[in-house]
C-alpha cells in the first residue's frame, strides 16, 4: 500500500474499499491517478471492474479524506447534475478516498441517540443511511405482541370458566 506521503510524490490517491466493494474488486485498497474530478471516479472503476457501478457503487457512499461527498452522475439529459455555480471536487495526489457500501438496504431516515432525544434527519439520498429497521417492523412487533396477549386472556378466561363450572357442579 502507497503511504499518502508517496501517493502525493507520485501523483496517486488512495481508494479503499469496504465490504461489498472489496468483495467486488477482490483488493482492499489501491492507487489511481491524481487529480482526478470526482465525476469521473464511478466511470474509472466501471472500466476497471465492469458491472461494479449497478452491483455496488450505486448504493454506496464516498469518503474524501474525512468528508462523506455526493458523487456526481449524470441526468436523463446529459448533463452531470450539479447545480451552476457548484464546484466540482477534485481528488487530490495523497488523498484518501473511501467506497462505503450501507450496513445493510439503507433507508432514507437517519437517526442518532444524543443525549436521551433521539433525531431523525430526512437524507438527500438513501445510500447515505444506515439501516435501523423500519416503522413497519415495529408496527408487526406491536401486532404480534397485542396478539398474544389478546390469547394470553382468552386462555385465562376458559380457565376461570372451567374452574367455575367445575364449582357449580354437585
Amino acid at each position: 500500500m502507497t503511504t499518502p506521503k508517496e501517493a502525493r510524490e507520485q501523483n496517486l490517491f488512495q481508494i479503499h474499499y469496504f465490504a461489498s466493494a472489496a468483495s467486488y474488486t477482490g483488493k482492499q485498497s489501491e492507487s489511481l491517478p491524481a487529480p482526478l474530478p470526482l465525476s469521473r471516479l464511478f466511470p474509472l472503476l466501471e472500466g476497471r471492474y465492469p458491472g461494479i457501478t449497478q452491483r455496488v457503487l450505486s448504493s454506496c457512499s464516498v469518503s474524501v479524506g474525512l468528508d462523506y461527498v455526493d458523487v456526481p452522475g449524470e441526468t436523463e439529459n446529459g448533463d452531470s447534475g450539479k447545480e451552476h455555480g457548484e464546484e466540482e471536487v477534485i481528488i487530490q495526489a495523497g488523498e484518501e478516498v473511501g467506497i462505503i457500501p450501507p450496513v445493510s438496504s439503507g433507508h432514507r431516515l437517519f437517526s442518532l441517540l444524543l443525549n436521551d432525544k433521539l433525531y431523525l434527519t430526512p437524507l438527500a439520498s438513501p445510500r447515505n443511511a444506515l439501516d435501523i429497521g423500519t416503522v413497519e417492523e415495529e408496527e408487526e412487533e406491536e401486532e404480534e405482541e397485542e396478539e398474544e396477549e389478546e390469547e394470553e386472556e382468552e386462555e385465562e378466561e376458559e380457565e376461570e370458566e372451567e374452574e367455575e363450572e367445575e364449582e357449580e357442579k354437585p
